[in-house]
Parts: C-alpha cells; structure tokens; sequence
C-alpha cells in the first residue's frame, strides 16, 4: 500500500496514483481505510479543469460524481482536534499555492532593495561623515569673538569749590592738566613787574630749547653789559653782578633771571636772541598777539618799565606753557643759584619750596605792586596735579610780595580742594568678554587706569582690540588695552584673559 505525503505525523497516508492526483478522484480499487469508531465525511473532488470557489480546504456539501455512480469512495481519516486535510490539495488548488508564492516572493523583492539602498546610503553616509570629522579635527580652533563692556564715558563726581578771592588785587587760578580756571571778577591791565619775565623766558626756550642738564649756548660777558649792570644797581632793579670777558651759559642766564629776578640777565638773553632789547621786545608781542593775549603789552624785557602791562587771565595762558617745560620747572623750584662771579644767590619767589610751591614767578615795582605766580603741586593717588595761580597789584601790607604770595596760595588751596580722581579700571576689573562655540572668557585690566578732574567733566573711555585669543589660550592672554582720557591726561591699561580658555569637546568639535 503505497501512502499519502503531507499527512499528519501518525496518520496514514490515503493510497494514490498520477491519475488520481491528475483528475482529483480517488484510487476505486482501494478498500477504505477508516477508524474504527470514527466515521469521516467524504472529501469532494474539485473538477478538472475548475478553480473551486471557495478557499481549497472549505467544506463540501455537493457529493462527488464518482458517489453518485455507485464507486467505492475513500474515506480519509478524520482528526478531530486538527480539522484540516491531511493531503495537499488537488492540482487547481496545488497550482494557486504556487502561483500565491511566487506573488509573496515578488512582493518581498522592493524590500530586500529598498534595504540594501538603505544599508547602501548609511554606509555612505558614515564615509562622508568620517572625512567631515577628520577635517573638521584637523582645523584650528577659532578665533574668540571679543566684546568689550565699558562706558563710553563718565563724568567726574562731586561739586565745583567756592572760591574766596583776595581783597584788593586781581586773581585767576588755571589746572592746566584740566583745562579749567576761574578769575576774581572783570579784569584791567595793570602794570606786571618782572612776571614779565615769563614771557622772556618762553621766547627764549622756543627759539633756544633745552632739556635738563644741557647748558645751551655760551654767552661772553661785554663792557656793555657790565654797563647795564651798573645802571641797575644804581636805579634799585634787581641784579646780579657780571665782569667783562665773564662767560655764561643760556642755562645759568634762565637760571638767574627766574630765581634771582635779575633784570641785567634779561637784557642779556634778549640781545643774545634777537640782536637788541628792542627787536627781543617785538618778538615778545608777537607771542603774545599769537597765544590770544589781548589785553597785555610788552614794552620790555624785565617788567621794569610801567608800560608792560597785563591781566591776571593772560599770564596764566604763558605760565602754563612754561611750566610744559621740564628745565623751567626745574629751575623755578630752586630756592638759590650759584653762579660764577656772584657765587650763590636766592630766590625772590615768595612760599618756594615749602607747602607744595613750586615757584614760578613774582615781582615788585611801586606802579605794580606786589605780584606773584604761584604754582602748587599735589598728588592725588600717585597723579600730580599743579595749580596755578595769578596775583596782581597787592599793595596791602610791608611786604607786598610775600602778601601777594599769601593770597595767591590761599586761592590755589580752594581750588585744589575742587579736584577729584576718577578711578575708571581697576586691576583685575572685567572690562569685556571672549567667547566661542567652547564656551567665554572674561577679559580683565592688568593695572590701574584713573584720571583727575574737575566736578562735572566728562571722560571719555574706549576700548584698543590687539589680537583674539584662541580656545587653549593661557591665562593672562594679551587682548589689548583700555585709554581713559580727560584733557591732556591718558591713561592706557593692558587687559588679558582672567583664566585659561577652555577647549571645546570632541562633539563641540565635530558637529
């Protein structure tokens, strides 16, 4: 007895033949096979050459022609718990399992591709991703972006001082460093004494300038001049004693006509300059006409003559370019010289050398007065700052110069009490920020930057970018520097990074 295939494991296999499989019928020779006590429902044949209409395996309730006719038919054994047929399916049938098959494979094809396209694109992707991270792991860091944070200005704190102007005279104080001055009230020209010698000394430095320690030119002492010395002795003007063939330097000549007031000395400078008294005279005026000083006059050299007139406003204007120079202020802050012929000799500044005086200049004569200015130095945190101050035509008193002197130092203390420092930067102060995609540095002062002002000026602060810094760049990288500046003063400050600039990440990096 030959068995079915694709029956169940256990369960007999029902007798066939090619025929049989052919045409769908069952092999009539054979005797049935049953189990004992089941009986099991025939299986109905599909007609050749017929799709069945319904799904291969769904039940049949038309009989088969082969029963019809009287033919044995075979029973398959039934399994209860399974209920489906142990054999395949007839050739129809058979042939659409097949055909479903090659649809399911066909069905899985745009998969399978659309899975190596995508395998494909990710390889591809991770390529291109690899060469990206190499290069972008072979750049440079990038520069920082710096961004400073300072005001663009600040305005000094405090109030402008009264000040209590000397009765009797004219008075003006000027801070040259500050640009500010104030006077006593409507001035006149008056007569100025040997503060006329200010302006000589500033003809002469402009056309013979000297540094400290340089003596300048050398002047022959003439009969001439040993004449001028005796006509000042005999009419009462300040000198100092020359001998013919006697020879001086430009610098001991300052040095004399400053300090000791020596009239003879001025008369020497200014034939030394110009030729004669008169043309040193004009260039005077000259100077005078070109600084603005409309209200002043000179008809001398020395002061002596009355003609030489000026307001107390002016000669702050050429004091102040004096004291511009290191050598004059050199020699206005002795208290004696000592020279060849005459050895030492004093000074005739009144108050030089003590309580912060520092010269400059005074004078006497019946027509001016008593005259002086009056220079006071002070510092304020490390900055010094000089006041100047002008007083003409005190007449008050015995001495009229020292009383001159007085009221000029009284002014120039209320004026310096007016000062005040503005500290702009201190050191270690954030003063902006480097920043980049890694993360920011703040950037801080390496000093100090303050100014002095007067209550209510404005100062002006900006910021000098030199180089950005880098990720990894040390502490105390060089940014640049900050200027704070307010009239003739600047003061400039380094500023670098506060710590080490961080490194960025490899994904920092990377993406």
């Amino acid at each position: 007895m030959r068995f079915r295939r694709g029956t169940r494991s256990g369960s007999p296999l029902a007798p066939s033949s090619p025929t049989d499989e052919q045409s769908g019928l069952t092999d009539a020779t054979s005797p049935p096979e049953t189990e004992p006590s089941v009986a099991a429902a025939p299986v109905p044949a599909e007609p050749l050459g017929e799709r069945a209409s319904g799904p291969p395996f769904a039940a049949q309730t038309e009989p088969s022609p082969a029963a019809e006719a009287g033919a044995p038919v075979e029973t398959p054994v039934a399994e209860p718990e399974l209920g489906a047929p142990t054999s395949l399916p007839p050739g129809p049938v058979r042939r659409w399992f097949r055909r479903g098959g090659r649809a399911r494979h066909r069905q899985h094809r745009p998969r399978r591709r659309l899975v190596v396209a995508v395998i494909l694109a990710a390889v591809a992707l991770v390529a291109a991703s690899g060469s990206v991270v190499g290069v972008r792991l072979s750049q440079r860091y990038p520069l920082a972006a710096v961004r400073p944070k300072i005001p663009a200005a600040a305005v000094i704190p405090g109030t402008v001082p009264t000040i209590t102007w000397p009765a009797g005279v004219q008075a003006a104080y000027g801070i040259p460093e500050l640009g500010v001055s104030g006077e006593s009230g409507p001035e006149v020209p008056v007569p100025i004494a040997s503060v006329t010698k200010l302006m000589t000394a500033h003809v002469i430095l402009t056309d013979h300038p000297l540094a400290p320690g340089q003596p300048g030119p050398s002047i022959t002492v003439t009969p001439a001049d040993v004449a001028t010395y005796d006509e000042d002795v005999a009419t009462g003007q300040t000198n100092i004693e020359v001998q013919a063939g006697e020879v001086l330097d430009e610098y001991q000549l300052l040095e004399g006509m400053l300090v000791h007031s020596a009239n003879n000395f001025a008369d020497l400078l200014a034939e030394f300059d110009a030729g004669t008294v008169p043309a040193f005279v004009a260039k005077m005026n000259a100077a005078a006409a070109s600084l603005g000083m409309t209200d002043t006059r000179y008809a001398d050299a020395s002061g002596y003559d009355t003609s030489t007139v000026s307001t107390p406003v002016d000669q702050l204007t050429v004091a102040a370019l004096d004291v511009s120079s290191p050598l004059f202020d050199q020699i206005v802050d002795m208290s004696s010289v000592t020279l060849p012929v005459v050895g030492t000799v004093p000074s005739y500044t009144p108050l030089v050398g003590t309580n912060g005086v520092v010269g400059l200049k005074s004078g006497f004569t019946t027509a001016a007065g008593g005259c002086d200015v009056l220079g006071l130095l002070h510092g304020f945190d490390g900055l010094p700052v000089e006041v100047l101050v002008v007083v003409l035509g005190d007449q008050v008193g015995t001495d009229v110069v020292d009383g001159a002197g007085v009221d000029a130092l009284s002014v120039a203390r209320e004026a310096m009490a007016g000062v005040q420092v503005l500290t702009a930067f201190r050191r270690g102060e954030r003063v902006g920020t480097a920043t980049t995609g890694s993360g920011s540095v703040s950037i801080v002062s390496r000093g100090r930057a303050a100014v002095v002002g007067w209550p209510g000026q404005r100062v002006s602060e900006s910021f000098h970018l030199a180089r950005r810094p880098r990720p990894g760049a040390h502490r105390g990288f060089l940014v640049g520097r900050v200027t704070v500046t307010l009239g003739f003063q600047r003061s400039e400050v380094q500023v670098a990074t506060s710590r080490r600039f961080p490194t960025p990440t490899f994904w920092q990096r990377v993406l």
